[in-house]
């Protein structure tokens, strides 16, 4: 082999080297990516499992809370429940106790007529104390119904005047200018019954007598009507 031909090997062998070269440099790189690869891989299972672990904490925490919370619902739906009865009792017991006042209400009207529609006079007197002037004189309210029973009702005057009342007194009455109502209550029933009887002789409608109900009672009628 002549110094050309060397030359020409060398030449070629010096070439297939440099590739080799070049081939070991980029696996090298590859080397050390792979194991860049390799360590952030496992700092990212690192994470990651400690990012299970804490959802797995804070699920039990939650799952604590919740059956917390459901306990809670639990207990106060049952003193809820305690409660609502307690509230029913005592609204059974108030019932109760209105319609017993209820009914001593009309027991105590029970003998009771109201006068609808009999004027008031007003009479003028000296003043007691005699300072000059003059004052209102109070009404005989007794002798104004037993006068109405005479005249209006026609009930003979012996039977009007042997009646006994237990009170006799007007009330305030809430439509302007229209005289105040009168109620009476009978010592003896039997007068309030026959002076309802007779009060069919009144010409209604602006004057008439009727019995005497507590307000819910007066309701009560008047929606059946």
């Amino acid at each position: 082999m002549d110094m050309g031909q060397l030359s020409t090997f060398m030449m070629r062998v010096e070439m297939q080297l440099s590739g080799i070269n070049q081939k070991l440099e980029r696996l090298d790189a590859m080397d050390i990516k792979i194991k860049n690869l390799e360590t952030m891989v496992g700092s990212n299972d690192s994470k990651l499992n400690s990012l299970g672990l804490q959802m797995h904490e804070n699920f039990k925490s939650t799952s604590d809370q919740l059956r917390t919370l459901q306990d809670n619902i639990d207990n106060n739906s049952f003193n809820v429940g305690i409660a609502s009865d307690k509230i029913s009792r005592l609204e059974d017991e108030l019932a109760r106790q209105r319609d017993i006042v209820l009914d001593l209400q009309s027991r105590s009207m029970r003998d009771n007529l109201l006068i609808v529609g009999v004027g008031e006079e007003r009479r003028k007197k000296k003043k007691e104390d005699g300072t000059d002037g003059e004052e209102d004189e109070e009404e005989d309210t007794q002798e104004v119904v037993r006068n109405l029973f005479k005249e209006k009702l026609q009930i003979a005057e012996g039977i009007v005047q042997s009646m006994t009342f237990g009170r006799v007194h007007r009330v305030y009455n809430f439509r302007n200018r229209q005289p105040r109502t009168i109620v009476v209550n009978f010592k003896n029933h039997r007068d309030r019954d026959l002076v309802k009887i007779c009060a069919n002789k009144l010409k209604r409608p602006r004057m008439y007598i009727n019995e005497q109900y507590p307000p819910e009672i007066n309701e009560q009628r008047r929606q059946l009507l």
